[in-house]
C-alpha cells in the first residue's frame, strides 16, 4: 500500500522546481544539486504515477503536474502559516523581561515617553520599568537595573554619555521685556534645587551667579519649565528636552550663548552585567535613537 504523504523533501524540490520551471534554480533555492533535484522529483513522480514535468526546454509543468503543484504550494503556505502564528503566540506567551530604569521625572516626560512605543516595537520582549526619582539609585547594589542620570560624569559603575545636552536661556512668549547678556542680572533665574547648569552657563560668560539677586529654586526640572511657561522667570533650557516646546512655540529660546557638552545624559549600569542580553539591547537602543534624530532645537546664539 503507498504511503498516504510522499517524501518532503521531494515535495519541496517538486515545489521549487514547479515555481521556478527550471530544477538548477530550484538546486540553487534549496542549496543542493540539480542532480538531487532531478532524483526527488522521479521519485515523487513514481510514487504518483504521473509524469510531473514535460522535459522541454523551457521545462514545464503537464497538467497533472500543474494541479498538483498548485495544491502543493497551497500546502506549503499553510505550513508556513502556521508556523508564523505558533511562533508569534509563543512569543507572547514568553515573560517579558522587566527592566527596572532609575530616571529623572523629567527625562522621562520630555524624552524617553515620547520614545516608548518605538522601543517596544522593536523589543516587545523587554518592559522597561521606569522608577522617577531625584535621588540617586544605585544599579550595583542591585537597587535598579539601569540608572539615567543627567550630569557631568563621575558615577560609580559603566558609563556612558549617550545624550551630551545642549544649555540656552528661555523664556515664555509672553515674558517681556526679553533678558539680553547685559541685563540678565535684573531678571529672575528659575532653577531646579542645583545650580550648577545657571553657575557654569554664567561663568562662561564672565558673570558670577552670586551678582544675581533674584533666583527661585524649585523642586525639579519639570516644574522649573513649567515656571517658565508661565512667565515667571528665566529657565536654563536643555535643548534635548525642551525643544518641542521652543518648536511649538511654548517657550523661546533667547539668542545668547550656549554651553554644549558640559552637561549630559548617562546610562549606568553594573559592570558586572556588562554582558546581559536585555541591558545591551536598551544602551544600543538609546545610542542609536540618539543617532537617529538629534532632537534639539538651536538658538540663534548656537
Amino acid at each position: 500500500m503507498p504511503r498516504p504523504l510522499p517524501n518532503l523533501a521531494a515535495l519541496r524540490a517538486f515545489e521549487a522546481a514547479g515555481r521556478h520551471l527550471s530544477f538548477s534554480r530550484a538546486a540553487d533555492e534549496l542549496c543542493v544539486t540539480q542532480g538531487a533535484i532531478s532524483r526527488h522529483v522521479q521519485t515523487l513522480e513514481h510514487e504518483l504515477g504521473l509524469s510531473l514535468f514535460e522535459r522541454t526546454r523551457p521545462l514545464t509543468l503537464t497538467p497533472h503536474g500543474a494541479a498538483y503543484h498548485t495544491a502543493i504550494r497551497q500546502a506549503f503556505a499553510g505550513m508556513i502559516a502556521a508556523t508564523r502564528t505558533a511562533r508569534a503566540e509563543a512569543e507572547a506567551a514568553a515573560p517579558r523581561r522587566k527592566i527596572r530604569v532609575t530616571l529623572l521625572a523629567s527625562f522621562a516626560a520630555h524624552w524617553l515617553m515620547p520614545r516608548l512605543p518605538a522601543f517596544e516595537a522593536a523589543h516587545p520582549e523587554i518592559e522597561l520599568v521606569l522608577e522617577p526619582s531625584v535621588r540617586w539609585v544605585d544599579p550595583i547594589a542591585g537597587q535598579v537595573d539601569l540608572a539615567l542620570r543627567y550630569g557631568k560624569g563621575g558615577y560609580e559603575g559603566l558609563t556612558e554619555c549617550f545624550l551630551p545636552e545642549t544649555l540656552v536661556p528661555v523664556i515664555a512668549p509672553s515674558y517681556y521685556p526679553a533678558p539680553t547678556l547685559e541685563t540678565l542680572l535684573t531678571h529672575r533665574l528659575l532653577h531646579p534645587s542645583d545650580t550648577w547648569e545657571w553657575r557654569d552657563w554664567l561663568a562662561a560668560q564672565g558673570i558670577a551667579l552670586e551678582s544675581i539677586p533674584q533666583q527661585q529654586a524649585l523642586a525639579d526640572y519639570n516644574i522649573t519649565v513649567q515656571a517658565a511657561r508661565d512667565g515667571l522667570g528665566v529657565a536654563m533650557g536643555r535643548l534635548n528636552l525642551v525643544g518641542p516646546l521652543i518648536a511649538r512655540g511654548d517657550l523661546i529660546a533667547l539668542p545668547l550663548p550656549c554651553l554644549v557638552g558640559v552637561f549630559g545624559h548617562w546610562s549606568i549600569i553594573d559592570p558586572a552585567r556588562v554582558d546581559d542580553p536585555a541591558l545591551l539591547a536598551v544602551r544600543i537602543w538609546l545610542r542609536q535613537t540618539v543617532n537617529m534624530n538629534q532632537t534639539h532645537t538651536p538658538s540663534a546664539g548656537t
